[in-house]
This record gives structure tokens, C-alpha cells and sequence, in this order.
């Protein structure tokens, strides 16, 4: 227990559960799963659905344990190919290949969403 509070994150995570449970699980994974379930619950108050939730869990155990980064671009890579593949089929090129500011169609539609303006 001692080696994951030396994250911030983690430290807070485990002081979240701490004050929500009064005590802490013995085995780490059991602390992970409060961890998650913690913060679903919460996402799930403000409305935020099980895609968008699990997409900043992804992104916050990115940040805890690094070595996930490399997994995470391979999943990426591998879903830019597929749209390519996808836009070959299709016979039509992606939009951003006309105009650079759809690349950020995505994104600007994940922030609406998390915002509640989506």
C-alpha cells in the first residue's frame, strides 16, 4: 500500500475509499475495483454514459502505470487503419484530407459531451 501512495492519484484514490468505506481492502486489486466502481458511480451522477467513463478511466490508468501507453497507441493506430480501410471501401477519402479542422471533430464532440452541451 505504501508504494501506490507515493502517486498522488493513488494517494487520493485511497483516501477517497478510506473515507467512504472507514477502511481499506487488504489486497490491491480489491482496491482497484472500489477505485473504479468510486468513480463510475460518480461520472454516472453527472450523466456521463459507460463509454465516455471508461474512456477516462483509460486515460487516468495511462497516467498511473506508463507502460500502458504502448497498448493504448497500438489500439490507436490500429483504429486509424480500420478507418482508412473503412474510407477505401467506401471509395471516398476522409473529410480531413479536404479540410484539417475535422481531425478535431472528435474531440470537440468528447469535450461537448463531458461538458453536458452534447
Amino acid at each position: 500500500m505504501r508504494r501506490l501512495a507515493t502517486n498522488p492519484l493513488l494517494l487520493t484514490l485511497i483516501a477517497l475509499i478510506y473515507w467512504r468505506e472507514t477502511k481499506l481492502p487488504r489486497r490491491r486489486i480489491e482496491l482497484y475495483r472500489l477505485a473504479a466502481t468510486m468513480l463510475l458511480d460518480k461520472w454516472r451522477q453527472v450523466g456521463l454514459d459507460v463509454r465516455e467513463s471508461t474512456s477516462i478511466l483509460m486515460a487516468i490508468a495511462g497516467f498511473v502505470w506508463s507502460s500502458l501507453w504502448i497498448p493504448a497507441a497500438i489500439v490507436f493506430i490500429v483504429g486509424w487503419v480500420l478507418q482508412f480501410i473503412g474510407h477505401w471501401f467506401e471509395g471516398e477519402p476522409p473529410e480531413f484530407f479536404k479540410d484539417w479542422r475535422f481531425l478535431f471533430v472528435g474531440l470537440r464532440w468528447w469535450l461537448a459531451k463531458i461538458s453536458g452541451k452534447a
